[in-house]
């Protein structure tokens, strides 16, 4: 996919391939022998079709290509956005833990996220999975991974923040 793009469409994922060879080799082989991809670096946005051809599937030696079903398949590419999002703490634990949480701490504070200009409007910030506290005095410290809900969201670099709870004394 072209930086600073995504696919918004489902394109088809798998594809028919008739091939040809010594019967040898044919018999013997796994589908795991045979992938095919397409090379989505000349894209540019909206609708477009890319064709499947033998150049695109990739067989054992000796073995040949002789039908690809579909021949090409649509892909859509949407451009995204990079920005800096505040990520939030979930806590988990249920309201008697988080009615005793004073403050939380995550660093870093925010995470550079990607996604469509759309999907910003829904997601001012992100979070963190659940953290949950094994006591409720002091403060508790845990590793969590921040996730975004929006379907071509994601988060660049690491994912993972530091989360720190104090709780009251």
């Amino acid at each position: 996919v072209p930086t600073g793009m995504t696919i918004t469409n489902n394109p088809e994922r798998q594809v028919e391939v008739r091939l040809s060879g010594p019967s040898s080799l044919l018999s013997g082989m796994r589908p795991s022998e045979i992938s095919a991809a397409v090379d989505l670096a000349p894209g540019h946005g909206g609708h477009q079709y890319f064709t499947l051809d033998d150049r695109a599937v990739k067989v054992p030696p000796g073995i040949q290509v002789q039908r690809i079903f579909p021949s090409s398949i649509e892909v859509i590419l949407e451009r995204t956005e990079r920005r800096m999002l505040p990520v939030s703490a979930r806590i988990g634990g249920g309201t008697a833990v988080r009615k005793r949480v004073a403050k939380v701490e995550v660093n870093p504070p925010e995470v550079e996220v990607e996604a469509l200009p759309e999907e910003f409007s829904r997601m001012p910030k992100v979070y963190t999975e659940e953290v949950v506290p094994d006591r409720t005095d002091g403060e508790v410290s845990a590793f969590a991974r921040v996730e975004s809900r929006e379907p071509h969201a994601k988060i660049l670099g690491n994912p993972n923040v530091h989360v720190t709870i104090h709780f009251r004394k």
